[in-house]
C-alpha cells in the first residue's frame, strides 16, 4: 500500500480519504502494526483502482506465503522416462519445451529450448539472471534478445508477483539481492507497480538466431506441468519473425 501511495504521489491523508480510512489507520498498515482486515483489503482494491493483475498480486499478499518446493526434486522428477521421451519428441517436431519454476529456474529443457536461450548454464539456468546479467558486462541475451527493453518489462513485472508470492523464502531474498546488482531490474523495480501472471501466445518472445542472425519470433504456450508446486511447462514454437521491422 505505501508503495502504491508513493507512486502517485498521495499523502497519507489524502489516501486515506480515497479508502475511507482514518490517516492512523494508514500508517499503522504501510508500517506492518496492522492486519489487513477482508474490509482494508477490498478499501485497497478498489481505492487504488488496481488492475486484475495488482488485485490478484494484494489479496496474495495478505495471505500466507506459498513455500516453494526444492529445486533438486523437482529436477529428479522431470528427469523421468516419460518426461525425456517427450522431451525428445518434441525437439523432433521443431518446439522448445522446458519445465520453469516461479523464480524463472529452467528445471529441464530439451535441445530447441538451450539453443533458443544460449548460455543458460552460466547463470545457474535461471532465465532473470540470463536477461539482466547482475555484475556481468554481457550475457548471451543482449544478443540473443530482439526487444530487450520489453523483455525486461515483462520479466520485472512477472518476478514481482513471484517473489510476492513466495516471499517467505530464502531462495526468493538471494535472487531479489542478486537481481538488484542490476541497474536496470533496480530502476525497474523501484520505479513500476505493474505485476504479470503467465505468458500468452498473444506476447511472443523475438530472438535471433545465434548461428545466421535472422530474427525470428517464439510463440509461447505456458500450462502447469506439476500443479502443486506451480511449475510451468512451457512450450515454444518457432515462427518466422512477427516483430517491428524497426527492431
Amino acid at each position: 500500500m505505501r508503495q502504491l501511495r508513493i507512486h502517485y504521489g498521495w499523502t497519507r491523508l489524502h489516501a486515506a480519504q480515497r479508502l475511507h480510512m482514518s490517516d492512523a489507520t494508514v500508517k499503522r498498515i504501510e508500517i506492518r502494526q496492522l492486519e489487513v482486515t477482508a474490509e482494508a483489503l477490498e478499501s485497497i482494491v478498489v481505492g487504488f483502482d488496481l488492475d486484475r493483475a495488482q488485485e490478484r498480486f494484494t489479496r496474495e499478499l495478505a495471505q500466507a506465503p506459498v513455500p516453494l518446493a526444492p529445486l533438486a526434486e523437482l529436477r529428479e522428477r522431470a528427469a523421468a522416462p516419460e518426461w525425456r521421451t517427450s522431451f525428445a519428441h518434441l525437439d523432433d517436431s521443431g518446439v522448445a519445451c522446458a519445465f520453469i519454476d516461479p523464480l524463472w529456474n529452467v528445471v529441464a529443457a530439451n535441445d530447441r529450448f538451450a539453443e533458443a536461450f544460449p548460455g543458460l548454464g552460466d547463470f545457474d539456468d535461471n532465465l532473470a539472471l540470463w536477461h539482466f546479467h547482475p555484475g556481468k558486462k554481457d550475457s548471451p541475451s543482449v544478443r540473443a534478445l530482439v526487444h530487450r527493453d520489453d523483455e525486461s518489462a515483462h520479466f520485472t513485472k512477472a518476478l514481482r508477483a513471484a517473489l510476492g508470492r513466495h516471499r517467505a523464502d530464502p531462495r526468493a531474498h538471494e535472487l531479489l539481492r542478486q537481481l538488484r546488482a542490476s541497474a536496470d531490474f533496480s530502476a525497474r523495480w523501484k520505479s513500476t507497480i505493474t505485476v504479470a501472471y503467465g505468458r500468452g501466445p498473444g506476447n511472443p518472445v523475438h530472438l535471433r538466431d545465434q548461428r545466421t542472425g535472422e530474427r525470428y519470433t517464439l510463440s509461447i504456450q505456458l500450462g502447469k506441468a506439476m500443479c502443486e508446486d506451480n511449475v510451468q511447462f512451457c512450450t515454444a514454437l518457432r515462427d518466422p519473425y512477427t516483430g517491428p521491422s524497426s527492431a
